[in-house]
């Protein structure tokens, strides 16, 4: 029987063994992909009385749809274009460099897109296809939330982004609860990008009330500018302050690079302890039997009491 305690390793061992074994991780998953795409071409699923290669990898294996869906889409963009699987052993690719590129991918592209997307992280890539495929700014909004009810996700498409989290469908079970959106800051083309996030009402009126103060310096409804100049201002305080540093990217003038200084770092190492003494000071007041917070949404749940007439 296999073993997986491996406690007796010296370090260099240990290490060498996960290298190795990583190694051949990638090899497996790439053939594995490559078997899949045949598979899936062939549809031989349906003599195992599967329904779809999907069907089989969820009901079979055991996947989520989305890992299902990813895996799938994976293996019939490699089956389009066969240098990614060499790429995905190797690992110049992963399976989501695989599902950016998968969109911009070309018989006349290919070869020269996957050699410019190898070695390269999820946001370097994402910088990649923004500057080689550049779309359009997103219009501005600031949109109220439901208060009740759960959050609603903006569909990616609205954002310009590929859909993932579908099995190639956008089907959504009934009465499943809508994730809560995070924020996102997406490349759309050189030098731009699209920023989504969530706010409160306080920051909101702040937004409206710098807006105000602005005037006619900023066009109305630009909230990237207002944003822009706002960060320029805190850069500024905080580095008066000494809490950061900045200086322009000696490879992309555009960008600025800031970093903490020995200052603000220390400033998080003292903040730490009263961060943590406040987190225990806030579950000792909610995880107790005298729960107020737990007694006051009891009381709120009893029935109101008629008094006799």
């Amino acid at each position: 029987m296999q073993s997986y305690s491996f406690g007796h390793l010296s370090n260099d061992v240990a290490w060498s063994s996960y290298i190795a074994a990583e190694s051949r991780e990638l090899t497996d998953t790439a053939t594995t992909l490559a078997l899949l795409a045949e598979v899936d071409e062939r549809k031989l699923y349906l003599p195992a009385g599967y329904a779809s290669m999907a069907d089989y990898c969820v009901r079979k294996r055991g996947m989520t749809e989305d890992m299902a869906w990813l895996r799938i889409r994976v293996a019939r963009t490699g089956r389009l274009y066969p240098a990614i699987f060499p790429a995905l052993a190797d690992g110049q690719l992963n399976l989501t460099s695989v599902l950016l590129l998968a969109p911009k991918l070309a018989p006349e592209n290919a070869e020269e897109l996957l050699a410019a997307a190898a070695g390269k992280s999820k946001d370097e890539l994402k910088l990649l296809l923004a500057e080689r495929f550049p779309r359009p700014d997103l219009p501005t909004g600031v949109e109220p939330l439901p208060a009740t009810g759960g959050i609603e996700v903006a569909p990616t498409s609205q954002l310009g982004l590929d859909p993932v989290g579908t099995l190639e469908s956008s089907r959504t079970s009934a009465g499943a609860e809508p994730l809560p959106v995070r924020a996102r800051l997406e490349p759309r083309s050189a030098g731009r990008f699209t920023l989504q996030c969530t706010v409160d009402q306080e920051t909101r009126e702040l937004l409206r009330h710098v807006q105000s103060l602005l005037g006619h310096a900023v066009p109305p409804g630009d909230v990237a500018e207002v944003l822009k100049r706002s960060l320029r201002v805190m850069a500024r305080e905080l580095e008066k302050q000494k809490l950061i540093r900045s200086q322009r990217d000696k490879v992309d003038e555009r960008k600025r690079l800031i970093r903490l200084t020995d200052k603000g770092q220390a400033l998080i190492v003292q903040m730490k302890p009263v961060w943590e003494v406040m987190t225990l000071a806030i579950a000792e007041f909610t995880d107790t039997k005298n729960n107020l917070l737990q007694a006051q949404e009891q009381l709120q749940a009893l029935p109101l009491l008629t008094p006799p007439a």
